[in-house]
């Protein structure tokens, strides 16, 4: 192999070096927000199982192309969480950038969460734990805090967080938009049911659960998007939904997509299964 030159998986001295210069800019705001653990997983805003370039954030800061990984980053040190599908390529992509690779269910291994509470009580019972709460749920944030608490001996609720700060966004300068593309039907014939008759299910089970309530469900997940309106798109590489949120209520339905993406087809059947189009 030529010098100075990669294959796929292979090192590039020019991002090796570009890839250490992101983590200590990141260590440096870290020292500036007083945060003392901070966590950068491969999420958006949905807790999409594939997400598009602009959150591949683990990426951009470690080199690691893979589909999964998750990143811990301390004063001291930083750390990549891989699985076994990547550990020789992951091994590979961040050598020489200061990164330390994790092999994560392998034997002895620990859990990042399990992790993240061990660098947080060599941080001291002071430690801030910090991440960027748009892609973190909360789910997963209750997780990191219990063990946390348990590791640091104090309650849950004097776990110290910053959940306001997207670090590495603020180093990322020619970070790529979220891309929207135009919104396609996906026919009766494929789908088998209407989205009418999906929100009337839809409905019958939150009236079970909220009898006589007024109530607005929010829909999340891009896949169930998806499913629930009978539509597709190419927002997300090798996963044709939309990006997009949803709203449920007992009389109305609302879809949120990029500006233009429902055109006039898409948005005249819509309208005949009783949504508004956001």
């Amino acid at each position: 192999m030529a010098q100075g030159c990669a294959d796929r998986f292979g090192v590039d001295e020019r991002i090796m070096n570009a890839n250490k210069e992101r983590i200590e800019k990141i260590q440096k705001l870290m020292k500036e927000a007083g945060i003392d653990v901070y966590y950068i997983p491969m999420d958006d805003w949905h807790g999409s199982e594939y997400v598009a370039d602009h959150f591949r954030v683990v990426e951009f800061v470690s080199g690691f192309t893979g589909s999964a990984g998750q990143l811990v980053i301390t004063e001291k040190g930083a750390w990549l969480f891989a699985d076994g599908r990547y550990w020789i390529q992951a091994a590979r992509q961040i050598e020489g950038s200061g990164i330390e690779l994790i092999k994560w269910g392998s034997k002895d291994a620990p859990e990042p969460a399990e992790f993240i509470a061990s660098k947080m009580k060599e941080a001291g019972e002071k430690a801030v734990f910090g991440f960027d709460g748009n892609v973190v749920n909360i789910k997963a944030a209750e997780d990191f805090i219990k063990k946390i608490a348990k590791a640091l001996a104090i309650k849950p609720e004097d776990v110290k967080t910053d959940s306001s700060r997207d670090l590495a966004g603020e180093v990322w300068q020619e970070r790529p938009a979220q891309k929207f593309s135009p919104l396609f039907n996906f026919e009766l014939k494929y789908s088998g049911e209407t989205t009418e008759s999906k929100l009337a299910r839809i409905r019958e089970k939150v009236e079970e659960e909220l009898p006589g309530e007024d109530y607005e469900l929010l829909i999340n997940s891009l896949e169930d998007i998806a499913w629930i309106f009978n539509v597709r798109a190419k927002d997300i590489p090798d996963d044709p939904i939309p990006f997009a949120f949803a709203g449920i209520s007992r009389d109305k339905a609302r879809l949120y997509v990029g500006k233009g993406c429902a055109g006039e087809e898409v948005l005249a059947v819509l309208k005949g299964q009783g949504v508004t189009g956001d």
